[in-house]
């Protein structure tokens, strides 16, 4: 395993990516990784502490609600809306700039990549 993740260090490091870990502020330990998948849960960013407890039975801590083609992530003091756009679906309509005018919403977007 320390094998793999080293070459796939070598093969990310022209990008300057670094391995999430842990980290000490005040005597509590954090996850800088689940602090990540807390804030993709959110929208959010909020520290995470480590414990010994199942991540999934704290992260998060909001309600989740699904439509057709849509979602709404609610908490107490505030509402989000999200919905995800697959450009495949689009192949046989797509041009250069057939989703520019998303970028000037007042939006936030994730971007998965897919590396092969």
């Amino acid at each position: 395993m320390n094998e793999i993740c080293g070459r796939l260090s070598t093969y990310l490091s022209r990008f300057h990516s670094r391995r999430l870990g842990l980290y000490e502020e005040n005597n509590i330990v954090y996850s800088e990784q689940l602090t990540l998948f807390q804030k993709l849960l959110s929208g959010r960013w909020q520290k995470v502490r480590v414990t010994n407890s199942p991540f999934y039975t704290y992260l998060g801590g909001k309600d989740l609600f699904f439509g057709n083609d849509a979602g709404q992530i609610t908490a107490s003091d505030h509402a989000r809306y999200f919905r995800c756009i697959e450009i495949k679906d689009y192949f046989q309509e797509t041009d250069a700039g057939i989703f520019d005018a998303l970028m000037y919403l007042p939006s936030m977007y994730r971007l998965p990549l897919l590396l092969r």
